[in-house]
């Protein structure tokens, strides 16, 4: 029995995971074993019944009888894993009520095995039919939109939405999709963390109650979305696209919470801005711009689908200012972590980093 198991992190060092390691673990809501692991034990997870979900990756290559044996909360397994893996009919049991994720065009083969036939449901990740509807059209990419600004409709599945692999849902994916629709997808392309843009941003000043977003850069981008963060007392009362982008763009907001608005502009037909210099986007509020006002979580998608990923910019005094975000090595880190390579980690020392897709400086 492992104490205080819910914050366990399972290391890459470790190539096994051994027989009741974590049995009887009921603080488990979720667990990703890393791609170090090669075996799962006998009664590995047996009784851990909190656990709900757990990703299970390429590199392994036996699971032990029982290992998910009493697992009754579990809803989803993530499986990295192209060919289906021998279990027993003891590995799993509650797995009726549990949907299998698979890799692409592996959906048969598991449909077929033994044991992994019996789960609730088997799709195939990513899918762009993203609210399994049976088609992909635009009302899916409505859906990634809607998702991403926190208004998701309820048959969206966020698993399967991950269309770019980056190890989160964003704008970059609803741009994948409206490609899909084009017809004009390469499936096969690698996991990829958005890269760092050397774009110019800037918010400015207007002599209303209002700010300028505005963009310089020489790329024909497609989407975009942030975060708007603001000082207490202070709320938004409009937010508009400049005429002339759109004309070709919808932009979809949502209050996330006091002081947070997270904004996703877009085109159902993968039409880049008309223009890349000057206002994008014109923000007003119920009293003057002050200090304190920061966008952040910026990402632009060009028009082949690259994700690229801006500083937050603010206001501080007169000037807007780039922030880069810093944090001490002593403050814990969750999330997904991606060196400047685009290569994924399970921690992060000193160094930068794109961290849940924010840079972020780590002293």
């Amino acid at each position: 029995l492992i104490a205080g198991c819910k914050n366990t992190i399972i290391p890459n060092s470790v190539t096994s995971i051994g027989s009741y390691a974590f049995h009887d673990c009921s603080s488990f809501t979720s667990v990703t074993i890393p791609n170090s692991v090669t075996s799962i034990g006998r009664y590995t997870f047996c009784g851990c019944s909190d656990l709900t979900s757990i990703t299970i990756p390429n590199s392994v290559t036996s699971i032990g009888d029982f290992a998910f044996f009493g697992c009754y909360g579990l809803t989803s397994v993530i499986l990295n894993i192209s060919s289906p893996l021998t279990i027993s009919g003891f590995t799993f049991n509650y797995h009726t009520n549990v949907t299998l994720y698979v890799p692409k065009n592996s959906k048969s083969a598991y449909a077929a095995a033994n044991y992994w036939k019996e789960f609730k449901a088997i799709k195939e990740f990513p899918d762009p039919d993203v609210n399994q509807d049976g088609s992909v059209n635009v009302v899916d990419v409505v859906d990634v939109a809607r998702f991403v600004i926190g208004t998701p409709s309820e048959s969206f599945d966020q698993f399967l939405a991950d269309l770019n692999g980056s190890g989160e849902v964003n704008v970059a994916d609803a741009v994948v999709l409206v490609n899909e629709i084009a017809g004009d997808v390469n499936w096969s392309r690698p996991l990829h963390a958005p890269a760092i843009s050397d774009g110019i941003l800037t918010l400015t000043r207007n002599a209303d109650q209002s700010l300028s977003f505005s963009l310089e850069d020489n790329r024909a981008y497609t989407a975009f979305q942030f975060d708007l963060m603001m000082p207490e007392g202070m709320d938004v009362t409009q937010l508009t696209l400049n005429s002339e982008r759109k004309q070709n763009h919808q932009l979809l907001y949502n209050k996330i919470s006091d002081g947070h608005y997270r904004v996703v502009a877009l085109s159902t037909s993968d039409r880049s801005f008309n223009g890349t210099t000057g206002e994008l986007l014109n923000i007003a509020f119920d009293s003057q711009p002050t200090d304190g006002i920061v966008i952040d979580n910026i990402h632009f998608v060009t028009t082949q689908g690259s994700d690229l990923l801006f500083n937050a910019i603010g206001i501080s005094g007169d000037t807007p200012t780039s922030i880069s975000g810093v944090r001490n090595d002593a403050t814990p880190i969750n999330g997904i972590i991606y060196n400047l390579n685009g290569q994924r980690l399970t921690k992060a020392q000193k160094g930068l980093y794109i961290i849940n897709g924010k840079k972020v400086n780590i002293k």
